[in-house]
């Protein structure tokens, strides 16, 4: 792993990522190695003291890619490290290509964050997000996720990235009322029933429904490699249910 702090105007990075000559578990610092996950912790809190205590300059974004990084390792970095003090300042995490199988309860205190990226983990449920109001962009991708639950509260969300999970139906009751969404992806999911094509026309026509009443302000939909995807007149349902829609799957309608 390397581990760098980049300086610019704007923010101060803490970017973790694989290494790209090999994958032996090592992190590399800008001055100084070491060979175990448990100093991990500990390259965070020198890299806070001299972002934070020398240099009067809060952390903003932190990048984790490709670590497998889990729960209870985000969780010690967040609560039990010095990080814990800028928690309300952060504004972007990345924690693509991780171990992470749940969304940490310590993200509750998020409050800042305006960018969250969690592609390609093991979260099988939306969660302790509610207080992340200020919320635009999330990604889940290649997730397991079944149910699209608990983004009431993030009533700022422009892009919503779910492809690659497990979801099997939108439902009305668990599906977000917002008016600011104007991205969606739910590509490679398993929307609709492969056991009853004959009624698939209705359950597109019911998902759309209720994707268009939720999300007015919606211009791009993601919705490719599904059940319902299949079905001739996809477009035209889409068209019609969804007043404000310019681009179904990448391509300009």
């Amino acid at each position: 792993f390397i581990i760098s702090k980049l300086n610019n105007h704007l923010f101060n990075y803490i970017v973790l990522m694989e290494n790209e000559n090999s994958f032996n578990g090592e992190i590399k610092i800008t001055k100084g190695n070491i060979n175990t996950k448990d100093d991990f912790i500990l390259q965070v809190e020198k890299t806070y003291h001299k972002s934070v205590i020398e240099n009067k300059q809060n952390i903003n974004v932190i990048i984790v890619i490709k670590n497998y990084l889990s729960s209870i390792e985000l969780e010690k970095l967040l609560v039990n490290s010095s990080i814990s003090y800028c928690t309300t300042t952060l504004t972007k995490l990345n924690l693509t290509a991780n171990n992470l199988t749940e969304i940490p309860q310590s993200f509750l205190s998020l409050t800042s964050m305006t960018q969250l990226i969690l592609n390609n983990n093991k979260i099988t449920k939306i969660d302790n997000l509610s207080n992340m109001i200020l919320l635009e962009r999330l990604e889940l991708r290649g997730n397991k996720i079944e149910v699209i639950e608990n983004l009431d509260n993030n009533k700022n969300i422009k892009t919503l990235t779910l492809s690659s999970n497990l979801i099997k139906n939108i439902n009305k009751d668990t599906f977000p009322k917002n008016d600011m969404l104007i991205e969606l992806g739910l590509f490679g999911n398993f929307i609709g029933d492969n056991s009853k094509e004959d009624n698939n026309n209705t359950i597109l026509i019911d998902t759309i429904k209720i994707i268009g009443k939720h999300c007015p302000s919606l211009q791009s939909i993601y919705i490719g490699g599904n059940f319902i995807s299949q079905i001739n007149t996809l477009k035209e349902i889409i068209q019609t249910y969804i007043k404000n829609i310019k681009t179904i799957d990448g391509h300009n309608i």
